[in-house]
């Protein structure tokens, strides 16, 4: 059997930034601005909401609540990491595990926060929310650089291919 080029088997970044995890953060950047607005000046406290969750019947609504924490897309491109390299399909790379189980993991992390504030009997007190809050809204906070920023720069280095 001649030995198969190794050409015909380099490794391709196949995980890309998931729209969905990338719009939860750009929904938490908008809500923690408009929370520090309505903090300060006196205003009520409104909860965080997914823009794009149909949660017409209130909170309570459980039906819907996963759909925008969706991690299917991300999913079907980690099996394709994973499926066997041929020719046609190349392997994906070790930086397409780690960027494809972060964001599943923090869209899995952010529903189970939604479903445990607003299935409890209590929800928690809002002392020294303006602070983090003010934090979150900022373009150099928390949600920006520790995962969208990051997970781009992991991509990027995904797809650097070395020796090519």
């Amino acid at each position: 059997m001649a030995a198969q080029s190794s050409q015909e088997f380099r490794p391709r970044s196949k995980v890309n930034m998931d729209a969905n995890y990338e719009g939860r953060f750009r929904d938490f950047i908008t809500h923690a601005e408009d929370a520090v607005s309505n903090l300060s000046q006196g205003r009520g406290h409104v909860w965080f909401r997914p823009g794009d969750w149909n949660g017409a019947l209130g909170v309570a609504e459980l039906e819907n609540m996963s759909e925008p924490f969706s991690r299917q897309d991300i999913f079907d491109e980690f099996s394709e990491v994973l499926s066997p390299a041929t020719k046609q399909a190349p392997p994906g790379t070790v930086g397409d595990i780690i960027a494809a189980t972060t964001m599943a993991e923090t869209l899995s992390v952010m529903e189970r926060a939604l479903r445990m504030r607003h299935t409890m009997r209590r929800i928690r007190a809002t002392c020294h929310v303006i602070g983090r809050k003010k934090a979150h809204g900022s373009d150099t906070g928390p949600f920006t650089q520790n995962n969208v920023e990051y997970l781009r720069g992991l991509l990027k280095q995904s797809r650097q291919v070395k020796g090519a």
